[in-house]
């Protein structure tokens, strides 16, 4: 996750009191954020962007489109003392969004506080796939202590969900590393280096296509890591996957886990019958040595 911290105080003194970031201060960020390898670009400043006619204490939103645009996907903010969460949208021609969060106040002053609320903040819940997340509300309703908010605004619940979308900008980052570890872990697999290779890999199996998965499978069989294969499987994809399966199954004296992904994805993967009697003669054999 790559933070950028804006100071929306620019310009603002005793005279003005409205929130502004200086001008370029986005462009600047998105242009070193995107020397990193971020999967998710937050923003945080502090004025709202929305506000009554008689005041002038706020930000303009375009500021927020601007961040949007520039590949920000949450944005967290303070200022108006309340709780919202909400999605907002920029059209650069398709829709993009950045769900922009407001946390309450935990330490302002009675006069400062909304009528109605108590004091809050809030607990950010990230998915590990940076897809979706989860904002809890949490208020002072007792004394001092701290309770789950069921307020009326969420449905009566504590939390909002939000699915997060990633900037074409950040795929075709994530892709490009992507690529350029699975070049490298086939090196690796070549100079019959397997267990490098599969470290490699683990970390990004779940986005792993094809070629990427038949090189983690094949190190892990050149390894003899069946314990690896069985585990990150999952469905096989095609008939080779099945193949390493029933064939770690087999090793591994799994023998009914084997039969059964023979009965669940042969006919799916269009296995031929020779290949299937020999993996049923090998998992027979492998049931008899174990008895």
């Amino acid at each position: 996750i790559g933070v950028a911290a804006f100071n929306s105080c620019h310009g603002n003194d005793c005279f003005a009191y409205h929130g502004a970031v200086r001008r370029g201060a986005i462009s600047e960020c998105h242009l070193e954020l995107s020397k990193f390898g971020f999967e998710l670009w937050m923003a945080v400043w502090h004025h709202n962007f929305e506000g009554p006619p008689y005041r002038n204490d706020y930000m303009d939103i375009d500021l927020v489109r601007n961040m949007i645009g520039r590949g920000f996907r949450l944005g967290l903010h303070g200022h108006q003392h309340r709780n919202q969460a909400e999605p907002r949208r920029v059209f650069l021609p398709e829709s993009e969004t950045m769900v922009v969060v407001s946390a309450g106040s935990l330490c302002a002053g009675k006069k400062e506080l909304p009528t109605g609320l108590y004091r809050q903040y809030n607990l950010i819940e990230l998915q590990d796939d940076f897809k979706n997340v989860r904002i809890h509300v949490r208020h002072m309703a007792t004394a001092q202590l701290f309770s789950p908010a069921h307020l009326d605004v969420l449905g009566g619940r504590s939390f909002i969900d939000f699915q997060l979308e990633q900037s074409q900008e950040v795929v075709d980052g994530i892709k490009k590393r992507l690529a350029k570890t699975v070049i490298e872990a086939e090196r690796l697999h070549k100079d019959r280096q397997h267990l490098p290779a599969i470290e490699m890999l683990r970390p990004v199996f779940g986005s792993l296509e094809i070629y990427g998965r038949a090189i983690f499978f094949e190190a892990c069989a050149d390894s003899g890591r069946w314990d690896l294969t069985r585990s990150a499987m999952g469905e096989p994809q095609t008939v080779r996957e099945l193949v390493f399966l029933v064939t770690a199954c087999e090793r591994e004296r799994q023998v009914e886990q084997g039969r059964a992904a023979l009965r669940e994805h042969g006919e799916r993967l269009g296995l031929d019958p020779g290949t299937r009697k020999e993996l049923e003669g090998r998992l027979m054999v492998s049931e008899i040595q174990s008895t």
